[in-house]
């Protein structure tokens, strides 16, 4: 029996930087033996992918190693949405929204800046949502329970409910008041499934 190929749309790949985790050449022949014949990789390398340079780096990296078909996300920041607006989403699938502190350092919580994204870029946001508002609170709270650092088997405290109900139903909100293209990366709650329609 033959079947299609896979399309894995979020991978992280970790090239370039952190390449000892795994590099587009490793990963993308691993996805092939697996099935999956194009991949769409994540902005949160470093140096970040938050440029048109970075990401035409990524490109020419890809052109010469990778044994898949590929396409690079352009990772959203607090300042680099004129480099967003001016990019040429022919070749990019879209912009990468990290609403919630995650690897790479990438946060964009001013809600002046998440809203003028919503508003203005007419691609597909690729949402990472998570409320960095109530994951301080909840890091506050437990680290007075645990000053000396807070225990990994705690990380769905740290990490929440509350904090990705919020921030999704946040990004809802904001695409349909705008008309955005919003793709929410990995719910984490079936409450989350509410917000859509």
């Amino acid at each position: 029996m033959i079947f299609p190929g896979v399309i894995d749309e979020h991978v992280h790949f970790r090239d370039p930087g952190m390449t000892e985790k795994g590099d587009i050449m490793t990963e993308s022949r691993a996805a092939v033996a697996g099935g999956v014949t194009s991949f769409f990789d994540m902005p949160n390398t470093t140096p970040q992918t938050t440029t048109i340079e970075a990401w035409e780096a990524k490109m020419a990296r890809a052109a010469e190693v990778s044994a898949a078909n590929y396409a690079f996300f352009l990772g959203a920041t607090n300042n680099n949405i004129d480099e967003i607006l001016s990019a040429d989403y022919t070749r990019i699938p879209g912009i990468k929204l990290f609403m919630g502190s995650s690897t790479g350092g990438m946060l964009v919580n001013r809600d002046d800046m998440i809203r003028k994204l919503f508003s203005s870029f007419h691609h597909v946001i690729a949402c990472h949502a998570e409320s960095e508002d109530v994951i301080a609170a909840n890091k506050a709270r437990l680290l007075l329970q645990y000053p000396g650092g807070i225990p990994v088997g705690l990380h769905s405290s740290l990490r929440s409910r509350e904090a990705c109900i919020e921030a999704t139903r946040k990004a809802v909100t904001l695409a349909k008041e705008t008309g955005a293209r919003l793709h929410v990366m990995h719910l984490t709650t079936a409450d989350e499934l509410e917000f859509f329609e």
